[in-house]
């Protein structure tokens, strides 16, 4: 009975593997959005518009940061930790020591070039000094990548969730107490520490080719390999996240801080719905690569679902929050930001372009499509750079909202059109239009 009941529902071990792993990250994911909505709008509540956007700026220029740091090695990284599973220790302390080696780079330059940069805004300098020292936790978060190759993200959800419920609290104590702004960027470091802790932990704790880290090596061959492929993708995630988060800092060098913190609250109701996405296509991703060498046929009836659930997904975010966007942030925020309504009207429409650049990803690592990936990533960046320049004098955030929505839909669907490889995903894209017909 259960064996038919099991082919009937085609639950073959894989994919019940598959479906178990991204129920953990959806859990994960889903807990942390509502857990931040909750501290992130009494926090906004507290700071007010001003404060806020210093921490939110602050917040931006660190995530900047942080790509050079990843260096647009976590999808290669994944693939060659699912075919060379014997080379695990070389492949992670490889990529081990070019993280920790930029890291430090980036926080030497900091130091340096902050006093001068920032020599106007003393108590800005201070918040970026103490959100810079994250960088050097967040290194540890390649072991993350590794539970996510093996399709068992169970235990860095469970790590994740333990930082942002400890740091949540702290939060809410630092508002009771009345605590100044400084304290509230020691947090977010403080939420990475943890999250480092918890990996080491993990170290510790597993069997099997992570039951140590000092069996990590430096391998100078696996590192020619990396960045021979991978070397487009650094380009193109600096590039991404140029273009995610250069409007909150335009915004605060073309408008004010109060902009940046008007503009956040919006982007705080949008932009984690991407973050949930990523984590779909993480449970996916081993199964899209490696389903190329059974089937080709399979192979695209996978992407073409994947894009037909990614346009479901991000049709049933966007249409109900620009109904109630207006409601929403009176009731999550205060009124002191209802000016973010319009702009979490526009910026939620950008999430159906990010969702499908998501589930583009697999197939453009599979394809070997780095090239032009990292072409439209720089494309659009400065895109958006340019449109954030010329209608964030005019509009404000409205019009950084406007930047962004451009711009995701030119890296994530029209350019497209420009490779005659990558058409085949801007059909499937235009096809997830309709996407009852492939959701059976």
């Amino acid at each position: 009975m259960n064996s038919h009941l099991n082919n009937h529902l085609n639950l073959n071990p894989n994919r019940i593997k598959i479906i178990l792993n991204t129920t953990w990250l959806l859990i994960e994911r889903v807990f942390r959005i509502g857990l931040g909505f909750f501290v992130t709008a009494l926090v906004a509540r507290y700071l007010g518009p001003r404060d806020f956007g210093l921490l939110s700026y602050a917040i931006s220029l660190m995530a900047l940061f942080e790509s050079f740091i990843n260096l647009g090695l976590n999808s290669v990284l994944k693939k060659y930790l699912l075919y060379w599973p014997d080379k695990t220790d070389s492949l992670l302390g490889t990529t081990l020591f070019l993280r920790f080696t930029s890291a430090f780079l980036i926080i030497v330059m900091l130091l340096l070039l902050l006093p001068h940069y920032y020599r106007y805004t003393p108590g800005l300098r201070e918040i970026i000094y103490i959100l810079s020292l994250s960088l050097i936790f967040k290194v540890v978060d390649l072991v993350d990548l590794w539970y996510e190759s093996q399709v068992k993200s169970k235990y860095s959800t469970i790590v994740k969730s333990v930082a942002i419920v400890s740091t949540s609290i702290l939060k809410l104590i630092l508002i009771y107490i009345k605590a100044p702004l400084h304290y509230f960027a020691w947090a977010v470091t403080i939420e990475a520490i943890v999250c480092a802790i918890g990996y080491l932990y993990l170290l510790k704790r597993h069997k099997g080719p992570l039951s140590s880290w000092s069996s990590w090596k430096f391998d100078f061959e696996i590192l020619k390999k990396l960045f021979n492929e991978c070397w487009p993708l650094t380009f193109a995630s600096i590039a991404v996240m140029v273009y995610m988060k250069i409007d909150q800092i335009m915004l605060k060098h073309l408008a004010d801080e109060q902009a940046v913190g008007i503009y956040s609250v919006a982007v705080k109701l949008s932009e984690p719905w991407g973050f949930i996405a990523v984590n779909i296509i993480a449970s996916f991703f081993p199964t899209i690569v490696l389903a190329k060498k059974k089937s080709i046929k399979d192979y695209y009836n996978k992407l073409q679902k994947l894009f037909s659930f990614m346009t479901f997904f991000a049709l049933i975010i966007a249409i109900p929050i620009t109904i109630f966007a207006h409601p929403l942030i009176n009731m999550i925020f205060s009124s002191k930001y209802a000016s973010s309504a319009p702009i979490l009207q526009v910026h939620i429409w950008s999430n159906l372009f990010v969702f499908w650049a998501v589930a583009q990803d697999p197939w453009d690592i599979v394809e070997k499509h780095t090239k032009f990936v990292c072409f439209k990533s720089v494309l659009a960046a400065i895109l958006n750079i340019g449109l954030n320049f010329f209608l964030i004098p005019r509009y404000g955030g409205f019009g950084a909202a406007w930047a962004t929505l451009i711009s995701y839909s030119m890296v994530g669907f029209f350019l497209n059109l420009l490779h005659r490889k990558t058409r085949k995903a801007f059909v499937s894209q235009f096809k997830s239009l309709l996407f009852w017909k492939y959701l059976r």
